[in-house]
Protein backbone atom coordinates (compact mmCIF):
# COMPACT_ATOMS: atom_id res chain seq x y z
CA UNK A 1 0.00 0.00 0.00
CA UNK A 2 1.16 3.16 -1.32
CA UNK A 3 1.80 6.43 0.87
CA UNK A 4 0.07 9.83 -0.56
CA UNK A 5 2.71 11.93 -1.19
CA UNK A 6 1.74 15.75 0.29
CA UNK A 7 3.81 18.12 -1.80
CA UNK A 8 5.88 21.31 0.42
CA UNK A 9 3.73 24.35 -0.59
CA UNK A 10 6.36 27.53 -2.20
CA UNK A 11 7.18 29.76 0.38
CA UNK A 12 5.51 33.04 1.15
CA UNK A 13 8.38 34.74 -0.40
CA UNK A 14 8.15 33.44 -3.37
CA UNK A 15 4.97 33.51 -3.73
CA UNK A 16 4.82 37.26 -2.52
CA UNK A 17 6.36 40.49 -3.43
CA UNK A 18 6.63 42.64 -0.68
CA UNK A 19 7.27 46.72 -1.15
CA UNK A 20 8.07 48.85 2.07
CA UNK A 21 7.45 52.75 1.46
CA UNK A 22 9.04 54.51 4.75
CA UNK A 23 11.75 57.14 5.05
CA UNK A 24 12.75 59.33 2.21
CA UNK A 25 10.34 56.71 0.04
CA UNK A 26 7.35 57.10 1.20
CA UNK A 27 4.17 56.85 -0.53
CA UNK A 28 2.95 59.53 -2.53
CA UNK A 29 0.15 61.03 -4.83
CA UNK A 30 1.70 59.54 -8.13
CA UNK A 31 2.53 55.90 -6.85
CA UNK A 32 -0.96 55.85 -5.22
CA UNK A 33 -2.48 57.15 -8.77
CA UNK A 34 0.11 53.98 -10.39
CA UNK A 35 -1.05 51.52 -7.89
CA UNK A 36 -4.64 52.04 -8.01
CA UNK A 37 -4.51 52.50 -12.02
CA UNK A 38 -5.76 55.77 -11.41
CA UNK A 39 -7.28 57.06 -15.04
CA UNK A 40 -9.17 60.30 -15.83
CA UNK A 41 -12.37 60.01 -18.28
CA UNK A 42 -13.76 62.84 -20.70
CA UNK A 43 -16.40 64.55 -18.82
CA UNK A 44 -19.34 62.87 -21.13
CA UNK A 45 -17.98 59.11 -20.46
CA UNK A 46 -20.36 56.44 -18.69
CA UNK A 47 -18.14 54.17 -17.21
CA UNK A 48 -19.26 51.40 -14.36
CA UNK A 49 -17.81 52.69 -10.71
CA UNK A 50 -16.70 56.10 -11.95
CA UNK A 51 -16.54 58.96 -9.47
CA UNK A 52 -15.61 62.64 -9.21
CA UNK A 53 -12.41 63.67 -7.66
CA UNK A 54 -11.58 67.08 -5.73
CA UNK A 55 -10.87 68.46 -8.80
CA UNK A 56 -14.24 67.59 -10.29
CA UNK A 57 -12.82 65.38 -13.00
CA UNK A 58 -14.22 62.37 -14.06
CA UNK A 59 -12.01 59.20 -12.33
CA UNK A 60 -11.84 55.32 -13.22
CA UNK A 61 -9.85 52.70 -11.16
CA UNK A 62 -8.50 50.46 -13.56
CA UNK A 63 -6.65 47.98 -11.06
CA UNK A 64 -9.79 47.92 -8.76
CA UNK A 65 -12.22 46.20 -10.91
CA UNK A 66 -12.23 42.76 -8.65
CA UNK A 67 -12.79 44.80 -5.47
CA UNK A 68 -15.68 45.77 -2.97
CA UNK A 69 -17.44 49.12 -4.09
CA UNK A 70 -15.43 52.30 -3.64
CA UNK A 71 -17.02 54.21 -0.95
CA UNK A 72 -15.98 57.91 -1.29
CA UNK A 73 -17.23 58.95 2.05
CA UNK A 74 -14.82 56.32 3.62
CA UNK A 75 -11.83 57.26 1.67
CA UNK A 76 -12.52 60.82 2.28
CA UNK A 77 -11.99 60.01 5.93
CA UNK A 78 -8.57 58.98 5.47
CA UNK A 79 -8.12 61.86 3.49
CA UNK A 80 -8.63 63.86 6.59
CA UNK A 81 -6.97 61.59 8.82
CA UNK A 82 -3.24 62.04 6.40
CA UNK A 83 -4.03 65.49 6.14
CA UNK A 84 -4.25 66.23 9.64
CA UNK A 85 -1.13 63.80 9.88
CA UNK A 86 -2.80 61.03 12.06
CA UNK A 87 -2.02 58.46 9.47
CA UNK A 88 0.45 55.99 10.99
CA UNK A 89 1.70 52.70 9.88
CA UNK A 90 0.35 50.06 11.82
CA UNK A 91 1.53 46.59 9.86
CA UNK A 92 -1.87 46.70 7.61
CA UNK A 93 -0.66 45.92 4.38
CA UNK A 94 -2.13 47.01 0.99
CA UNK A 95 -2.80 43.77 -1.31
CA UNK A 96 -2.90 43.01 -4.77
CA UNK A 97 -3.45 39.50 -6.18
CA UNK A 98 -1.26 37.75 -9.21
CA UNK A 99 -3.46 39.87 -11.82
CA UNK A 100 -2.52 43.48 -10.65
CA UNK A 101 -5.92 44.09 -8.97
CA UNK A 102 -6.36 45.73 -5.23
CA UNK A 103 -8.21 43.44 -2.80
CA UNK A 104 -7.50 45.69 -0.17
CA UNK A 105 -6.34 49.15 0.42
CA UNK A 106 -8.28 51.36 -2.10
CA UNK A 107 -9.71 53.43 0.21
CA UNK A 108 -5.82 54.28 1.79
CA UNK A 109 -5.00 54.86 -1.48
CA UNK A 110 -7.95 57.10 -3.01
CA UNK A 111 -7.97 58.59 0.45
CA UNK A 112 -3.75 59.66 -0.10
CA UNK A 113 -4.82 61.03 -3.61
CA UNK A 114 -7.61 63.36 -2.50
CA UNK A 115 -5.29 64.42 0.37
CA UNK A 116 -2.48 65.74 -1.79
CA UNK A 117 -5.00 67.62 -3.84
CA UNK A 118 -6.52 68.98 -1.12
CA UNK A 119 -2.93 70.53 0.31
CA UNK A 120 -2.15 71.61 -3.27
CA UNK A 121 -5.28 74.03 -3.26
CA UNK A 122 -3.67 75.52 0.05
CA UNK A 123 -0.24 74.25 0.66
CA UNK A 124 0.68 77.44 3.19
CA UNK A 125 -2.63 76.13 5.14
CA UNK A 126 -1.03 72.47 5.68
CA UNK A 127 2.35 73.64 6.70
CA UNK A 128 1.04 73.90 9.81
CA UNK A 129 0.29 70.11 9.97
CA UNK A 130 4.03 69.24 8.69
CA UNK A 131 3.24 68.91 4.73
CA UNK A 132 6.13 71.49 3.61
CA UNK A 133 5.96 69.28 0.36
CA UNK A 134 3.69 66.54 -0.88
CA UNK A 135 1.86 64.33 1.10
CA UNK A 136 3.19 60.78 1.83
CA UNK A 137 2.45 57.63 3.93
CA UNK A 138 4.62 55.08 5.39
CA UNK A 139 3.08 51.19 4.08
CA UNK A 140 3.83 48.18 2.87
CA UNK A 141 2.41 46.85 -0.33
CA UNK A 142 1.64 42.93 -1.35
CA UNK A 143 1.62 41.90 -4.86
CA UNK A 144 0.76 37.96 -5.65
CA UNK A 145 -2.40 36.65 -3.55
CA UNK A 146 -4.63 33.99 -5.25
CA UNK A 147 -7.40 36.44 -6.98
CA UNK A 148 -9.51 33.17 -6.31
CA UNK A 149 -12.74 33.67 -3.94
CA UNK A 150 -11.83 31.54 -1.36
CA UNK A 151 -9.08 33.60 -1.13
CA UNK A 152 -9.65 37.42 -1.55
CA UNK A 153 -13.73 37.05 0.51
CA UNK A 154 -11.07 36.28 3.74
CA UNK A 155 -9.89 39.68 3.52
CA UNK A 156 -11.23 42.06 5.80
CA UNK A 157 -13.89 39.86 7.95
CA UNK A 158 -11.77 41.04 11.38
CA UNK A 159 -13.86 42.65 14.15
CA UNK A 160 -13.42 46.44 13.51
CA UNK A 161 -12.06 48.30 17.19
CA UNK A 162 -14.80 50.39 18.46
CA UNK A 163 -14.01 53.62 20.41
CA UNK A 164 -14.61 51.97 23.86
CA UNK A 165 -12.31 49.45 22.67
CA UNK A 166 -9.31 52.03 21.54
CA UNK A 167 -9.64 53.99 25.32
CA UNK A 168 -10.28 50.66 26.71
CA UNK A 169 -6.44 49.68 25.20
CA UNK A 170 -5.88 53.32 26.41
CA UNK A 171 -5.76 52.34 29.68
CA UNK A 172 -7.26 55.82 30.21
CA UNK A 173 -8.86 54.33 33.12
CA UNK A 174 -6.67 52.53 35.34
CA UNK A 175 -5.27 49.25 34.31
CA UNK A 176 -6.09 47.83 37.92
CA UNK A 177 -9.79 47.97 38.47
CA UNK A 178 -11.59 45.03 37.25
CA UNK A 179 -11.49 43.97 33.17
CA UNK A 180 -15.08 44.09 32.73
CA UNK A 181 -15.79 47.69 34.79
CA UNK A 182 -12.98 49.03 32.88
CA UNK A 183 -14.65 48.01 29.44
CA UNK A 184 -18.20 49.54 30.92
CA UNK A 185 -16.32 52.95 31.56
CA UNK A 186 -14.67 52.86 28.26
CA UNK A 187 -17.88 52.97 26.23
CA UNK A 188 -19.41 55.22 28.91
CA UNK A 189 -16.69 57.37 28.17
CA UNK A 190 -16.59 56.76 24.19
CA UNK A 191 -20.13 58.15 23.93
CA UNK A 192 -20.32 60.84 26.29
CA UNK A 193 -16.90 62.32 24.47
CA UNK A 194 -19.38 61.51 21.25
CA UNK A 195 -22.25 63.65 22.60
CA UNK A 196 -20.23 66.64 23.94
CA UNK A 197 -18.37 66.61 20.56
CA UNK A 198 -21.46 66.88 18.81
CA UNK A 199 -22.97 69.62 20.53
CA UNK A 200 -19.70 71.80 20.67
CA UNK A 201 -20.12 72.00 17.08
CA UNK A 202 -23.81 72.58 17.18
CA UNK A 203 -24.62 69.37 15.37
CA UNK A 204 -27.05 66.56 17.01
CA UNK A 205 -27.16 62.88 17.73
CA UNK A 206 -29.55 62.74 14.13
CA UNK A 207 -26.79 64.73 12.41
CA UNK A 208 -24.93 61.72 12.37
CA UNK A 209 -20.93 63.14 11.38
CA UNK A 210 -18.08 60.59 11.75
CA UNK A 211 -15.72 60.69 14.65
CA UNK A 212 -12.31 60.01 13.89
CA UNK A 213 -10.69 57.98 16.68
CA UNK A 214 -7.79 60.03 16.83
CA UNK A 215 -10.15 63.35 17.17
CA UNK A 216 -11.94 61.52 20.04
CA UNK A 217 -8.71 60.68 21.88
CA UNK A 218 -7.66 64.55 21.40
CA UNK A 219 -10.91 65.77 22.49
CA UNK A 220 -10.74 63.60 25.59
CA UNK A 221 -7.08 64.59 25.92
CA UNK A 222 -8.12 68.21 26.71
CA UNK A 223 -11.32 67.29 28.42
CA UNK A 224 -10.73 65.17 31.02
CA UNK A 225 -13.25 65.94 32.99
CA UNK A 226 -15.29 63.97 30.87
CA UNK A 227 -13.41 61.32 32.87
CA UNK A 228 -14.68 62.81 36.43
CA UNK A 229 -18.52 62.69 35.23
CA UNK A 230 -18.34 59.14 33.78
CA UNK A 231 -16.88 58.26 37.18
CA UNK A 232 -20.24 60.27 38.80
CA UNK A 233 -22.51 58.59 36.91
CA UNK A 234 -21.60 55.36 36.98
CA UNK A 235 -21.49 55.94 40.64
CA UNK A 236 -25.11 57.54 40.59
CA UNK A 237 -26.20 54.79 38.60
CA UNK A 238 -25.55 52.25 41.62
CA UNK A 239 -24.63 49.07 39.52
CA UNK A 240 -27.12 46.66 37.75
CA UNK A 241 -28.84 44.66 41.07
CA UNK A 242 -31.89 45.90 43.00
CA UNK A 243 -30.90 48.92 43.98
CA UNK A 244 -28.90 49.88 40.61
CA UNK A 245 -30.82 51.13 37.53
CA UNK A 246 -31.32 54.16 38.51
CA UNK A 247 -30.38 55.95 35.24
CA UNK A 248 -30.37 53.68 32.48
CA UNK A 249 -34.07 52.59 33.46
CA UNK A 250 -34.94 56.21 31.69
CA UNK A 251 -31.39 57.78 29.60
CA UNK A 252 -27.80 55.85 28.17
CA UNK A 253 -25.69 56.18 31.30
CA UNK A 254 -23.04 57.74 28.35
CA UNK A 255 -25.71 60.84 27.25
CA UNK A 256 -26.11 61.53 30.89
CA UNK A 257 -22.05 61.61 31.76
CA UNK A 258 -22.24 63.62 28.41
CA UNK A 259 -24.98 65.89 29.68
CA UNK A 260 -23.41 66.02 33.20
CA UNK A 261 -20.28 67.95 31.66
CA UNK A 262 -22.31 69.73 29.19
CA UNK A 263 -24.17 71.14 32.22
CA UNK A 264 -21.01 71.65 34.26
CA UNK A 265 -19.25 73.82 32.06
CA UNK A 266 -22.44 75.79 30.57
CA UNK A 267 -21.17 78.57 32.66
CA UNK A 268 -18.26 78.98 30.35
CA UNK A 269 -18.27 81.78 27.98
CA UNK A 270 -18.50 80.94 24.24
CA UNK A 271 -16.21 83.26 22.80
CA UNK A 272 -13.55 83.07 25.14
CA UNK A 273 -13.67 79.09 25.06
CA UNK A 274 -13.29 79.94 21.11
CA UNK A 275 -10.04 81.83 21.70
CA UNK A 276 -8.31 80.02 24.61
CA UNK A 277 -9.93 76.55 24.65
CA UNK A 278 -9.87 74.81 27.52
CA UNK A 279 -8.19 77.07 29.17
CA UNK A 280 -11.24 78.92 29.45
CA UNK A 281 -13.12 76.11 31.18
CA UNK A 282 -15.66 77.16 33.64
CA UNK A 283 -16.62 74.56 35.37
CA UNK A 284 -18.19 76.81 38.51
CA UNK A 285 -22.20 74.99 37.72
CA UNK A 286 -20.25 71.82 38.41
CA UNK A 287 -22.00 70.75 42.19
CA UNK A 288 -25.36 72.27 40.39
CA UNK A 289 -25.04 69.59 37.65
CA UNK A 290 -23.79 66.69 39.63
CA UNK A 291 -26.95 67.48 42.02
CA UNK A 292 -29.55 67.32 39.36
CA UNK A 293 -28.23 63.95 38.69
CA UNK A 294 -28.00 62.71 41.96
CA UNK A 295 -31.73 64.17 42.75
CA UNK A 296 -32.43 62.28 39.08
CA UNK A 297 -31.16 58.67 40.14
CA UNK A 298 -32.80 59.13 43.66
CA UNK A 299 -35.88 60.59 42.49
CA UNK A 300 -37.16 60.95 46.06
CA UNK A 301 -39.61 63.37 47.76
CA UNK A 302 -40.55 64.86 44.31
CA UNK A 303 -43.94 66.65 43.42
CA UNK A 304 -45.47 65.76 40.05
CA UNK A 305 -44.98 69.46 38.86
CA UNK A 306 -41.17 68.98 39.68
CA UNK A 307 -38.72 69.47 36.66
CA UNK A 308 -36.63 65.72 37.23
CA UNK A 309 -40.28 64.36 38.21
CA UNK A 310 -41.78 65.05 35.13
CA UNK A 311 -38.81 64.68 33.12
CA UNK A 312 -38.66 61.14 34.48
CA UNK A 313 -42.47 60.19 33.86
CA UNK A 314 -41.87 61.60 30.00
CA UNK A 315 -38.52 59.55 29.57
CA UNK A 316 -40.12 56.60 30.82
CA UNK A 317 -42.69 56.67 28.11
CA UNK A 318 -39.91 56.82 25.21
CA UNK A 319 -37.78 54.58 23.24
CA UNK A 320 -34.11 55.47 22.34
CA UNK A 321 -34.53 53.08 19.50
CA UNK A 322 -33.68 56.49 16.47
CA UNK A 323 -31.45 59.13 16.10
CA UNK A 324 -34.03 61.55 16.40
CA UNK A 325 -35.85 59.53 19.49
CA UNK A 326 -32.08 60.44 20.97
CA UNK A 327 -32.20 63.94 20.44
CA UNK A 328 -35.45 64.55 22.32
CA UNK A 329 -34.06 62.46 24.87
CA UNK A 330 -31.14 64.96 25.32
CA UNK A 331 -32.82 68.44 24.44
CA UNK A 332 -36.00 67.32 27.09
CA UNK A 333 -33.06 66.77 30.04
CA UNK A 334 -31.91 69.93 28.70
CA UNK A 335 -35.61 71.89 29.22
CA UNK A 336 -35.66 69.90 32.88
CA UNK A 337 -32.52 70.73 34.25
CA UNK A 338 -32.99 75.04 32.71
CA UNK A 339 -35.77 74.56 34.82
CA UNK A 340 -35.18 73.12 37.62
CA UNK A 341 -31.47 75.59 37.78
CA UNK A 342 -34.57 78.48 37.73
CA UNK A 343 -36.42 76.55 40.69
CA UNK A 344 -40.05 76.39 38.50
CA UNK A 345 -42.50 74.06 38.09
CA UNK A 346 -43.14 72.58 35.01
CA UNK A 347 -45.99 70.14 33.30
CA UNK A 348 -45.15 67.38 30.41
CA UNK A 349 -46.19 70.17 27.51
CA UNK A 350 -42.69 72.67 29.01
CA UNK A 351 -40.50 69.38 29.02
CA UNK A 352 -41.48 68.11 25.93
CA UNK A 353 -39.82 68.41 21.73
CA UNK A 354 -42.04 70.78 20.22
CA UNK A 355 -42.18 68.90 16.45
CA UNK A 356 -43.07 69.90 12.78
CA UNK A 357 -43.49 67.86 9.53
CA UNK A 358 -41.48 67.98 6.23
CA UNK A 359 -42.98 67.95 3.04
CA UNK A 360 -43.16 64.38 3.22
CA UNK A 361 -44.74 64.19 6.34
CA UNK A 362 -41.97 62.90 8.39
CA UNK A 363 -41.86 65.00 11.63
CA UNK A 364 -38.31 66.40 13.21
CA UNK A 365 -37.58 68.43 16.04
CA UNK A 366 -38.15 72.35 15.86
CA UNK A 367 -36.50 73.23 18.86
CA UNK A 368 -33.55 72.20 19.78
CA UNK A 369 -32.91 73.28 23.58
CA UNK A 370 -29.19 73.99 24.54
CA UNK A 371 -27.35 74.67 27.75
CA UNK A 372 -24.65 77.44 26.21
CA UNK A 373 -21.29 77.23 27.36
CA UNK A 374 -19.77 74.36 25.63
CA UNK A 375 -23.61 73.65 23.78
CA UNK A 376 -23.48 76.03 21.43
CA UNK A 377 -26.30 76.73 18.96
CA UNK A 378 -27.10 74.90 16.12
CA UNK A 379 -26.04 76.12 12.56
CA UNK A 380 -29.34 76.14 11.10
CA UNK A 381 -32.61 75.50 12.36
CA UNK A 382 -35.35 73.72 11.13
CA UNK A 383 -38.08 75.29 9.82
CA UNK A 384 -41.93 74.13 9.74
CA UNK A 385 -43.09 72.71 6.27
CA UNK A 386 -46.36 74.75 5.67
CA UNK A 387 -47.90 72.83 2.30
CA UNK A 388 -50.23 75.38 0.80
CA UNK A 389 -53.92 73.87 -0.14
CA UNK A 390 -56.31 76.65 -1.69
CA UNK A 391 -59.29 73.85 -1.24
CA UNK A 392 -59.50 70.39 -1.36
CA UNK A 393 -58.95 67.61 -4.32
CA UNK A 394 -60.72 66.38 -5.95
CA UNK A 395 -60.38 63.03 -7.36
CA UNK A 396 -62.21 60.41 -9.22
CA UNK A 397 -63.58 58.07 -6.27
CA UNK A 398 -64.60 60.66 -3.27
CA UNK A 399 -63.56 64.11 -2.34
CA UNK A 400 -62.50 64.30 1.76
CA UNK A 401 -61.88 67.29 3.91
CA UNK A 402 -58.99 68.58 6.57
CA UNK A 403 -60.10 67.57 9.89
CA UNK A 404 -62.33 64.37 8.35
CA UNK A 405 -61.63 60.40 9.84
CA UNK A 406 -61.30 58.50 7.17
CA UNK A 407 -59.73 54.78 6.58
CA UNK A 408 -56.27 54.41 5.12
CA UNK A 409 -55.41 50.97 2.46
CA UNK A 410 -52.53 49.51 3.56
CA UNK A 411 -50.77 47.02 0.82
CA UNK A 412 -49.35 45.02 3.85
CA UNK A 413 -51.36 45.45 6.93
CA UNK A 414 -54.61 46.25 8.26
CA UNK A 415 -56.52 49.32 7.77
CA UNK A 416 -56.54 51.95 10.29
CA UNK A 417 -58.09 54.61 10.80
CA UNK A 418 -57.09 58.76 10.96
CA UNK A 419 -58.34 62.09 10.80
CA UNK A 420 -56.79 64.05 7.53
CA UNK A 421 -54.71 67.05 8.30
CA UNK A 422 -53.92 68.52 4.64
CA UNK A 423 -54.42 67.72 0.96
CA UNK A 424 -52.29 68.56 -1.71
CA UNK A 425 -51.35 67.46 -5.28
CA UNK A 426 -47.13 66.08 -5.65
CA UNK A 427 -45.46 65.11 -9.27
CA UNK A 428 -49.61 65.47 -9.96
CA UNK A 429 -50.51 62.55 -7.69
CA UNK A 430 -53.22 64.02 -5.13
CA UNK A 431 -51.60 63.05 -1.56
CA UNK A 432 -53.53 63.31 1.88
CA UNK A 433 -51.33 64.06 5.41
CA UNK A 434 -53.06 61.63 7.95
CA UNK A 435 -52.45 61.47 11.91
CA UNK A 436 -52.02 58.08 12.92
CA UNK A 437 -53.18 57.45 16.07
CA UNK A 438 -51.28 54.35 17.46
CA UNK A 439 -48.16 56.15 15.85
CA UNK A 440 -48.50 59.30 17.02
CA UNK A 441 -47.35 60.71 13.87
CA UNK A 442 -48.66 62.10 10.56
CA UNK A 443 -47.62 60.16 7.23
CA UNK A 444 -48.14 60.83 3.29
CA UNK A 445 -50.58 58.29 1.85
CA UNK A 446 -52.12 58.86 -1.87
CA UNK A 447 -55.70 59.52 -1.61
CA UNK A 448 -57.00 56.62 -3.58
CA UNK A 449 -55.70 54.78 -0.41
CA UNK A 450 -58.59 56.81 1.17
CA UNK A 451 -62.42 55.83 2.66
CA UNK A 452 -64.28 57.34 4.39
CA UNK A 453 -65.57 53.84 5.10
CA UNK A 454 -64.10 50.67 6.35
CA UNK A 455 -63.48 48.63 3.01
CA UNK A 456 -61.96 45.68 1.40
CA UNK A 457 -61.15 46.64 -2.24
CA UNK A 458 -57.63 46.37 -3.70
CA UNK A 459 -55.81 49.26 -4.24
CA UNK A 460 -53.53 49.02 -7.61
Amino acid sequence: MSKSVVQKPKSISSRLKISTYEDGNVLTMEGAKELIGWQELPDDAEEPGQFRDLNKKKIKLTNNSTNRPLRLNLAKRYMSEMLRNKWKLNGETIVFDTDNKCQSGQHRLVGLILAEQTRQTNAEFWKRYGWDGPIGIECVVIHGIDPSPETVDTIDQGQKRSLGDVIYRDETFEKAIDAKLRQKLSNLLAGAARLVWLRCGGKKVSDAPHFPVSEALDFVKFHPGLIDSVSYIHMEEGGGGVDGLKLSKFISPAYAAGLLYLMSTSGTDPDDYRVRGVEALDMSLKPKAQEFWTVFGSGANLDSNHPIYVLKEELHKMSASSAMARDLIVGMTIKAFNAWMDDRTVSSRDIKIELVHDEKGKPKPFESPRLGGLDIEEVEKPVPHEIEVPEPVEVEAETFEIGQQVWVFEERGPQWQGAVKNLYVEDDVPKALIFHPKKKTDVVVDVTRLSAEKWQKQVN
